[in-house]
């Protein structure tokens, strides 16, 4: 993810340590970042119809690289007798098929551009928690890009994901019974921990290192939300510092963001 990015991972953890504290992240993560980010900040200000507009352009363009490079969308179009002209606005994604993972796992080649080497690209992965595991290849610029849309997202509630520290509670898990329940990553500036130990006695400990930090951010699962919502009512606990809750990978249900919000008053969520 860039030269400076790189030379940081090599350096003594020490320095490393430094390194992740004096270099913003937006350096880190290189123009990729920044301006996709900067397009979105200005794109808050424009006009529905230019956006529209944009983003007709923008999609009849990426329809016609899939069809041009791509196997899967290519011979699609062809079997069914279609071609460019007949995706012109979005109404027109209708006429393509829904793809799910077990498809593109059956033959993940014939989805990638058939210009680029493979063995260039980076493999992506998810755990398979909410079903199938899925495993799909992508360019270091995907990081960068997601990077821009999870920031642009994080301060619409006023946070400062990657420039301030946060809490996760969230993609961790001990690697045995025994293993610390929190883990520090000082690259992302986050403090992970674990979503599946959340338990009456636990979130003494949880409470505890939220309180002594004071970060005004955690990022969760809306489930996860939900339970530590319920516990600090059962144990009596409060978490005054923290100021919104990020919620992803779940639907929040009315019950749960009730629950939360009752227990976390003046906390967005």
């Amino acid at each position: 993810m860039g030269v400076v990015k790189k030379a940081g991972k090599k350096v003594p953890g020490t320095v490393k340590k430094l390194y992740y504290r004096t270099i913003p992240f937006s350096y880190r993560y290189e123009k990729t970042y920044r301006n996709t980010l900067d397009e979105l900040i200005t794109n808050e200000s424009r006009n529905t119809h230019d956006l529209i507009e944009e983003q007709q352009k923008n999609l009849v363009g990426l329809i016609e690289h899939a069809v041009t490079n791509v196997p899967f969308y290519r011979n699609f179009v062809r079997e069914n007798a279609l071609s460019l002209k007949d995706f012109q606005t979005s109404d027109d994604l209708a006429k393509l098929p829904i793809v799910s993972k077990e498809t593109i796992n059956k033959d993940p080649s014939a989805f990638l551009d058939e210009r680029i080497d493979p063995s260039s690209l980076i493999e992506f992965k998810t755990s398979g928690s909410t079903g199938t595991k899925f495993i799909f290849k992508g360019d270091d610029s995907m990081f960068k890009k997601e990077a821009a849309f999870v920031t642009r997202a994080y301060r619409s509630h006023g946070s400062r994901l990657y420039d301030d520290w946060s809490f996760w509670i969230r993609r961790y898990v001990p690697e045995s019974d025994k293993g610390p329940l929190f883990k520090t990553d000082h690259e992302m500036r986050r403090i992970y921990m674990s979503a599946y130990h959340l338990n009456n006695s636990s979130v003494h400990d949880y409470v505890s290192l939220i309180n002594k930090h004071k970060f005004d951010t955690i990022s969760t699962y809306p489930s996860s939300a939900y339970s530590l919502a319920c516990l600090l009512e059962e144990e009596n606990l409060s978490i005054p510092y923290v100021k919104s809750i990020h919620l992803a990978s779940e639907m929040l249900i009315d019950e749960w963001a009730e629950r939360i919000r009752k227990a976390l008053p003046g906390v967005k969520v």
